[in-house]
C-alpha cells in the first residue's frame, strides 16, 4: 500500500515536472555541471531541465501538503517549493525514518 502511494507521488512528479520542461527556452538556464550548488532564486529553472542537474545540490524551502509517509529507509513529503505554497511541487525523500515533520509544515 505504501508502495503503491510513493508510486503515484512519483508519478505525479514526473508528469508536473515533464509539463514544466515543456515551456520555451527562457535563455536563463543555470550552466550546471554535477555537484554544483544551486541557489535558491535560481531553483524555478531546475523545473525546465531536471535531468540536466542531477547531482547537483539545492537549499529551498517549501510547505508540506500530503501525508509525510515513512518507512525502513526513511521519510517521504511533497511540498511546494513556491513562495505562497501553492505550486512547484516536489518529492523529497530523507534517509531519516524518524524525522519529525508532518502535514502542513515549512521545511
Amino acid at each position: 500500500m505504501i508502495k503503491n502511494k510513493i508510486l503515484i507521488i512519483i508519478t505525479m512528479i514526473v508528469f508536473t515536472l515533464s509539463l514544466c520542461s515543456c515551456g520555451a527556452d527562457s535563455g536563463n538556464e543555470v550552466n550546471s555541471e554535477n555537484g554544483e550548488f544551486i541557489v535558491a532564486d535560481d531553483f524555478d529553472l531546475v523545473y525546465s531541465n531536471p535531468d540536466s542537474y542531477k547531482g547537483d545540490e539545492v537549499e529551498f524551502y517549501g510547505k508540506i501538503f500530503t501525508d509525510v509517509e515513512r518507512d525502513e529507509n526513511g521519510t517521504y513529503m511533497q511540498i511546494f517549493s513556491n513562495e505562497d505554497g501553492t505550486d512547484n511541487n516536489v518529492l523529497v525523500a530523507i534517509g531519516d525514518p524518524n524525522l519529525n515533520v508532518e502535514y502542513d509544515d515549512i521545511v
